[in-house]
């Protein structure tokens, strides 16, 4: 079990207390239904040999599940939230799976969510579920892989800070994805660089890593003691201020959160960064009271804080200031980061030199099927010197 006081569950996934997973039904399957033609081409490997270590099952290279997914290899180490693997479908298509069971509930917890994403068609921000299938031992979640690096590799890039302009787009995606998450009745409880990635296609971060979203039990109508109220999970340096009492968190908590994140992406650091964790909350404390968290930034940032500290940390937010911190945000972007059109370049993008432009030949009278076709000597566009060098070439 996690630090969040996750309640804890009977095997019977039909009466959990929050009712947010599909039944344990033995090989249920989610998702469409397989047609003739896909069945044609189901996957012919086997099941290899396996151990299960701390409940998660360690597939071998090339294992097959059900003859739906083939596994390449394990990304995903931490067993407390279920296993991750890269598999590919027996359609070529490259996905994420993630492995559960009836103790460790975080994927069906994330196939929850992901769910009631689609359902809004929101996905662009999250994952898209490719299917879901439930044996007698574990649970797979697969999702369709989205190639492109994390936000951390993109700051790292760029010398460990981002411009106002690159800075303040990615924010604003953090944003939304917060707003999106909290909107749903969930709370996302950890800030870090590598949980969003960045979609080169759609060029907007994604959050790749769901396993610290909870519901948020504070918005619950169940009076119920096994309920337990979210905690902040995330790193220390952008922990909010409740984290340091071991109150819980609240959507609030989260926007605050937010903001140091923000700063740390266009600064690089924060003061507290390298403090001892008995000390970072009264060097947070003194950071904005006197200034110094907002020090070279300009005014919009302070704005940012003072509006999510307008009122007490367990007030529901609402609609007007999420979309008065969207406000600013842009104000960053578009008047401070002199960003004029959503396609120009973020600060770890380049436009290709002129030896990596493609260049491609055309051919007047091209070879096909390894023979020159002999009507080409007659066509009239051919000049009188062509002709006669193919001619006498013949």
């Amino acid at each position: 079990m996690m630090e969040s006081g996750e309640p804890q569950v009977s095997n019977d996934f039909k009466n959990r207390p929050h009712g947010d997973t599909p039944e344990n039904n033995e090989g249920l399957s989610i998702g469409p239904t397989p047609s003739a033609k896909e069945k044609k081409h189901e996957l012919n490997g086997q099941e290899l040999p396996y151990d299960v270590i701390n409940g998660m099952p360690m597939f071998q290279k090339n294992h097959v599940i059900g003859k739906r997914y083939q596994i390449f290899e394990r990304i995903g180490w931490d067993d407390r939230v279920g296993a991750t693997y890269l598999v590919t479908a027996p359609d070529g298509k490259e996905l994420v799976l993630r492995v559960g069971n009836d103790q460790i509930l975080i994927p069906q917890l994330e196939a929850s969510f992901l769910c009631k994403i689609e359902q809004q068609n929101l996905w662009r921000f999250f994952s898209q579920v490719h299917s879901i299938y439930q044996e007698e031992k574990f649970y797979y979640l697969a999702l369709y892989f989205r190639s492109g690096p994390a936000l951390s590799q993109c700051l790292k890039y760029c010398g460990g800070k981002f411009t106002h302009g690159s800075g303040g787009r990615l924010a604003l995606d953090v944003l939304r994805i917060i707003r999106i998450t909290h909107n749903l009745g969930y709370l996302v409880r950890s800030l870090n660089l590598e949980m969003f990635h960045f979609d080169a296609c759609s060029r907007q971060l994604f959050m790749a890593d769901l396993s610290t979203v909870r519901k948020d039990t504070s918005k619950s109508n169940t009076h119920n003691h096994e309920l337990v109220m979210p905690h902040w999970c995330g790193s220390l340096i952008f922990a909010p201020m409740t984290f340091h009492d071991d109150d819980p968190i609240s959507c609030r908590d989260e926007l605050e959160a937010w903001i140091y994140f923000f700063v740390y992406l266009v600064k690089g650091t924060l003061p507290w960064e390298n403090d001892r964790a008995d000390d970072v909350k009264w060097t947070k404390i003194k950071s904005i009271n006197y200034g110094e968290l907002f020090e070279g930034l300009p005014k919009q940032y302070k704005k940012i804080l003072d509006t999510i500290t307008r009122e007490g940390s367990t007030d529901p937010v609402s609609n007007s200031e999420y979309d008065r911190l969207e406000e600013l945000t842009k104000e960053i972007i578009y008047n401070v980061g002199n960003i004029r059109d959503e396609d120009d370049n973020f600060d770890f993008e380049r436009d290709p030199t002129e030896d990596e432009i493609p260049r491609f030949v055309v051919e007047r009278n091209p070879n096909i099927f390894g023979m020159w076709a002999d009507e080409a000597c007659t066509q009239s566009s051919y000049s009188e010197e062509e002709s006669t060098t193919i001619s006498n070439e013949d």
